[in-house]
This record gives structure tokens, C-alpha cells and sequence, in this order.
């Protein structure tokens, strides 16, 4: 079987959109799934025999176990290493291989249980679900309700729909729910944090399961400043290429005996090699995910920082005044929306659903004030009708208006209800009010 043929399993995988969907991802969730899909595709060269034979081989001494029984024991129950705690030379004279040692002694031989090796290929699997999964969550939450916003925009350039009735609807609606991806933003947010909450997660299960040196791999690969043995004593301390074995068994006259024997890993030719690059890719993606976490916060508590990365990197052909208008009305929430949309419409029709956004932005505003002063002028009359008004007790008008009445004219200065419209006049002039 080629490498082709082994890896074509996860092509689908790495297809990041097919004819229909659409372009919801961000960097972060890029880097996710691509690692998520390296990692599928580590456990899947783990288990490839024909590329590098057996996970184990073993040899008992004294011929007391058939091999292939004594493989399958050390292979299920695992096997052990002696390795020297201050080691300065790659081999010594009472040494077989890194690992295998004559003479044991405890002050300075440390020993080192393996059992790894058996889960290797399901650990690999796990940590590609793991780092895929943030991906299909937001993609499963947010895919369709982009295809439905985008349903009346077409890209084929020889429609005749004119491109200011394609996007008149959307911009409406933009417009009247300016926190409609609210709550979706928010799972964006917690999307990446569950990104690199699993990757911190995923470190420290690691260096349970390899007694701790998970940490240090990738760390002593950077210090190492002489010869490269000593990198490789590194690790086949963690990935030893020969290891020894002990298995109990009860011979002819009844008694119980144990057979020793050494054994040949392998996958561990392989292993050494998938474990730096998974720590590198591990460290890396870590960095660019809290990275990442601070630039949306800088983003959501930074309105002025929306604006220019909407007037420099999304819409640079349209005018300040319209931009500003549409960042005036917007949010954070509608900022992420507005990233996704201009990636999956054309330039000429993201410029036209802005500029059409702003048009409808300043119509509702004059619609809001124009509503707000006749609501204000007629109540100044029924006011006065009030039980309170007279002296007893004063209200002001806001705590008398319908509660949405006095949303829409938050922003209007307010009067006493004993008190006609005053103009406003520019300071120094010369003629008074009139009551």
C-alpha cells in the first residue's frame, strides 16, 4: 500500500469547504483543524507495518517461551528500561544498548516502566478529534445562518438583478437587529478558549502518560549544544529502541519461573520523531491561540480598532461617512458578521450592502427623532391633566411616556413638563427667549 493510498482516509478532512457551504473559519480554527488532521494522520502512520514492521519484536534468553508468545506478553504488559541518572558518554562498557545494562545500581541507574507504546495510535486519533472538534461546532452553529442570509445574493456575474435589490433586504435586517450575532460571537469566543483549553489539557495528559518527560522534549531538543547523541539519549530515554522483559511462567516440575528477554520497538523509530514535531505544533499553536483570544478582546472592548480594520482590510472602496455611519450603529457582534460576509460576497457587493446599511441607518435615525418630537410635543398637553402635576408632585415626562417612547428618545434632551420648547441660542446674542 503506498503513502497515497494510506492517507486517503482524510483527504475529505482537509477539504476546507465544498461548492455549497461557506467561509465561516477564522485563523485560529484554521490552525485547529489542520492540526486536528495531522494528528489523524499520525495515528494512522503508527499503525503502517509495511513502512516499519512490527510494533514489537522479542527474544527470550533461554528459549523456555516460544517468541511469539513472549512478543504478545511484553507487548500487552509492557516492558523497562534502566537508564543512568548523570550519563557523559553515549554508551558504556557495561552497557548493551542505551537502556541495557549488565550491572545494575540503584544510585545510579534509574529504572523506567514502558506501557505506552500499545495506546499510541488512539492517543494520536483523540488529540485529532480533539483539535477538530472546535471547528465543527462553529461551523455546525453559524454555516446556516450565513447560506440564509446569503440566499438572495448570487454570484453568478451575468445575473440582471441589480446588486442594490440583492443586498437591500440583508442590509434591512442588519439594520433593525444590529445584535443578531450577539450570541454567536460570544461562541466564538468561548470556541477558541475550548481550543486552547484542550491543547494545555492535552500537554498535561501526555506527561502523566510518559511519566512526566512530555514537557522537556521539545525544551532539551533547544538546549542541546555539543553532539546530537545527546539528543538521541533523550529520546530513548522516552522512545528506547530496545527495552527488556520479564514474564513469569510455571515450568514442567511445577514451579514458577521468569523468563527475560529483550525486545526490539520498533515504531519507536517513528514515534521519537511524531512526539517533537506533535510538541512543536503543541507550543506553537498555544502561542497563536492566546494571541489570538487577546486580539478579539482588544477588538470588542476597542470600537475605534472595528472601524479600521472594516475601513483597511474588508471595505477600503467605501467612503469614511458611510463607515462610520454603519460602525456608529453597529457592534461587536455585528463587526464578526460583517468579517464573515465579506468573506463569501464579492467586493462590489460588500461595498453596496455597507453603503445601503448607512443609507437605512440615517433613515431610521430621522424616523426615531421626527416620532420622538411629535410623541413629546403632543404629551406636553396631557400632561398637564396629570393627578400629580400642580405642586403636590412633579414628574418628569420620561416617567409618564410608554417605555418605548422613551427607548427611542434615549438620546433626546429632556424638558419639564411646566416648560415649553426653548430654542437654544449661540451665546452673546442679543435676543432673549420668548415664554
Amino acid at each position: 500500500m503506498t503513502l497515497l493510498a494510506l492517507f486517503g482516509a482524510v483527504k475529505n478532512l482537509l477539504l476546507f469547504r465544498n461548492k455549497n457551504s461557506r467561509d465561516v473559519k477564522n485563523g485560529l480554527l484554521v490552525f485547529s483543524r489542520l492540526l486536528g488532521v495531522m494528528l489523524v494522520m499520525f495515528s494512522i502512520l503508527s499503525t503502517a507495518k509495511q513502512f516499519f514492521g512490527e510494533p514489537i519484536t522479542c527474544q527470550a534468553s533461554h528459549g523456555a517461551i516460544k517468541p511469539n508468545l513472549f512478543t504478545a506478553y511484553c507487548f500487552m504488559n509492557g516492558t523497562s528500561t534502566q537508564m543512568k541518572k548523570d550519563r557523559y558518554e553515549k554508551i558504556y562498557n557495561h552497557e548493551a544498548h542505551i537502556g541495557i545494562t549488565a550491572h545494575v545500581n540503584d544510585q545510579e541507574y534509574s529504572y523506567i516502566s514502558h506501557t505506552y507504546y500499545q495506546w499510541i495510535p488512539f492517543i494520536f486519533f483523540l488529540q485529532g478529534i480533539a483539535f477538530y472538534l472546535p471547528y465543527r461546532m462553529w461551523k455546525h452553529n453559524v454555516g446556516t445562518k450565513i447560506n440564509k442570509l446569503l440566499a438572495k445574493i448570487s454570484d453568478d456575474p451575468l445575473t440582471t438583478t441589480p446588486i442594490q435589490d440583492q443586498v437591500e433586504d440583508l442590509a434591512k435586517f442588519l439594520t433593525e437587529k444590529p445584535l443578531y450575532f450577539g450570541k454567536l460571537a460570544k461562541l466564538l469566543f468561548g470556541v477558541n478558549f475550548l481550543a486552547l483549553f484542550q491543547s494545555v489539557v492535552q500537554m498535561y495528559l501526555l506527561d502523566i502518560v510518559f511519566d512526566g518527560q512530555y514537557f522537556g522534549l521539545g525544551c532539551n531538543f533547544y538546549t542541546i549544544k555539543n553532539f546530537w547523541w545527546e539528543y538521541r539519549i533523550i529520546l530513548e530515554e522516552m522512545f528506547p529502541m530496545v527495552v527488556s522483559c520479564e514474564m513469569p511462567y510455571i515450568s514442567t516440575s511445577g514451579s514458577v519461573n521468569v523468563e527475560s528477554g529483550q525486545c526490539t520497538m520498533n515504531m519507536n523509530i517513528l514515534n521519537q520523531k511524531l512526539f517533537v514535531v506533535s510538541w512543536i505544533l503543541h507550543m506553537t499553536f498555544i502561542a497563536f491561540a492566546i494571541l489570538n483570544i487577546l486580539w478579539n478582546l482588544f477588538l470588542l472592548i476597542t470600537p475605534i480598532l472595528r472601524y479600521l480594520m472594516l475601513r483597511y482590510y474588508r471595505a477600503g472602496n467605501v467612503r469614511a461617512q458611510v463607515l462610520t455611519r454603519v460602525h456608529q450603529f453597529g457592534s461587536y457582534g455585528q463587526y464578526e458578521l460583517l468579517s464573515i460576509l465579506a468573506k463569501n460576497m464579492e467586493q462590489e457587493h460588500f461595498d453596496e450592502l455597507l453603503t445601503v446599511m448607512a443609507e437605512q441607518s440615517f433613515v431610521r435615525k430621522q424616523m426615531d427623532a421626527e416620532s420622538c418630537s411629535s410623541s413629546r410635543s403632543s404629551f406636553d398637553f396631557t400632561s398637564r391633566l396629570h393627578p400629580n402635576f400642580g405642586g403636590r408632585k412633579v414628574q418628569s415626562h420620561e416617567n409618564l411616556l410608554p417605555l418605548s417612547i422613551v427607548d427611542s428618545c434615549a438620546e433626546t434632551a429632556t424638558l419639564d413638563v411646566r416648560m415649553r420648547r426653548v430654542p437654544v441660542l449661540p451665546h452673546g446674542d442679543a435676543e432673549s427667549p420668548k415664554f
